[in-house]
């Protein structure tokens, strides 16, 4: 989708080496894969919880690579909290934005 070629393109830009769009049903809900990272866009209504979180960071993980997380709803404290400890980076979009603990 748009979406997940914005995330792409920004992940690009930003020093995430041959980033490129996952196809469509590859693993567990990657959608962006570039040589360090991975990546994950969500773009539905509620904001992204610890489970969600949980599982990215296991996928990441299993693959040696950082994770990175994109919402359009935003992140539930508790969700970021965990992120923070875990090392994974949160966006909102758009326009693509950090967003901290």
């Amino acid at each position: 989708s748009d979406l997940e070629e914005l995330a792409c393109k920004w992940m690009k830009k930003n020093g995430h080496w041959g980033a490129k769009l996952s196809p469509p049903g590859a693993d567990g809900g990657i959608d962006v894969e570039s040589a360090a990272s991975i990546a994950q866009v969500k773009h539905h209504a509620s904001p992204v919880g610890i489970a969600e979180m949980q599982r990215l960071y296991g996928i990441a993980q299993s693959m040696r690579k950082k994770a990175l997380f994109f919402a359009a709803s935003g992140y539930s404290t508790q969700a970021l909290q965990w992120a923070k400890k875990h090392g994974i980076e949160c966006y909102t979009y758009p326009p693509v934005t950090r967003v901290r603990a």
